[in-house]
């Protein structure tokens, strides 16, 4: 019979044992089951622990404490002999030969009438760049009578002559003219502006500066009736067609006066009163303010107009003209 102390220890042993096997059967019960690439194999159940002998009731007259259960042995797996070990899945998919890489397309096969490419070491050296061609031979300047067929052939501006009719303007047509670079195509003689204002001796313009005139001193007609209480009578031109440079430069580009697409007014000629010079008033005056007003109205009817202070040469009349710029751009001086 073993003594009181040894079967205090074993029951107190017991007693602490208990809480801790039931709470890992609750947890075995709640804990999902972990995924596994193997199947289970089946286990028989674990036998019950044995009794242990120091819980044994020694006294009849009292009553068997009941031990607390032992926890339960962890499931080992059988041992299986490794020639009895039956064919288990795979977790790790099977993996075949890698693929093929595709076929070289034809068109990048190689030739096998064109052989190998040399080694660079043996290519042949790259050819001379070959020279630019050279432009073509530009043809001598036309002159005489090509040049003059050639003005001839252009388009005669008959929209242009239908106003300059509705203007009252009195105009010929002049026999085209070639001189060197300074062609007249299809030039007009002019007599006389609209509303009666004459012009002195015909004057030889092409039908744009004749329709620019005629709408021109339309204005200058109003400005003098209102400034000097004068109507215009006419206008005292000293040039339009001269086959010259700008300026009467030699080397200089050619003047829109070569082409009778220019008139230079020198003054304006009165019923009752004295001429109006360009350039000879007095500041202050009358006359000098009437000729600032029909100055700066000459920029709405010409493309470019210069007078007295834009340069020397143009100090003593109005330079009218209707010059082609880009944009249709204006020169008013």
């Amino acid at each position: 019979m073993r003594p009181p102390s040894h079967r205090l220890r074993g029951l107190s042993a017991a007693l602490l044992l208990a809480p801790l096997v039931v709470a890992s059967r609750a947890f075995a019960e709640t804990a999902a089951p972990l995924p596994t690439c193997q199947p289970t194999v089946s286990v028989p159940p674990p036998e019950p622990p044995m009794r242990p002998e120091d819980l044994a009731v020694e006294h009849p007259s009292k009553p068997p404490i009941a031990a607390a259960p032992l926890p339960p042995e962890p499931l080992l797996q059988p041992k299986v002999a490794p020639h009895m070990a039956p064919d288990l899945p795979s977790c790790a998919p099977t993996v075949g030969a890698p693929p093929l890489p595709p076929g070289r397309p034809t068109e990048l096969s190689p030739n096998p009438a064109l052989g190998r490419l040399p080694p660079p070491d043996q290519a042949p050296a790259p050819s001379a760049p070959q020279e630019a061609p050279l432009p073509p031979v530009r043809p001598a300047e036309l002159s005489g009578e090509q040049a003059a067929k050639l003005a001839e052939a252009l388009p005669e501006d008959k929209e242009c002559l239908h106003r300059l009719d509705a203007l009252g303007v009195t105009y010929s047509k002049a026999a085209p003219a070639v001189n060197g670079q300074c062609s007249l195509p299809h030039p007009l003689s002019v007599t006389a502006l609209g509303r009666g204002i004459g012009i002195g001796a015909p004057a030889i313009m092409t039908c744009r500066i004749a329709e620019g005139l005629a709408h021109w001193t339309a204005e200058v007609q109003q400005i003098a009736d209102k400034e000097l209480g004068e109507p215009l009578k006419g206008l005292t031109l000293g040039g339009t067609y001269v086959c010259r440079g700008q300026n009467h430069g030699a080397e200089a580009q050619l003047s829109e006066h070569a082409f009778a697409n220019a008139a230079d007014v020198m003054g304006f000629v009165f019923a009752k009163r004295a001429p109006i010079l360009v350039g000879t008033l007095p500041e202050g005056s009358k006359e000098a303010a009437f000729v600032a007003a029909v100055r700066s109205k000459a920029c709405e009817s010409f493309s470019t107009v210069l007078g007295p202070g834009s340069d020397e040469n143009h100090a003593n009349h109005l330079h009218l003209d209707q010059r082609e710029r880009k944009a249709g751009f204006r020169l008013c001086q």
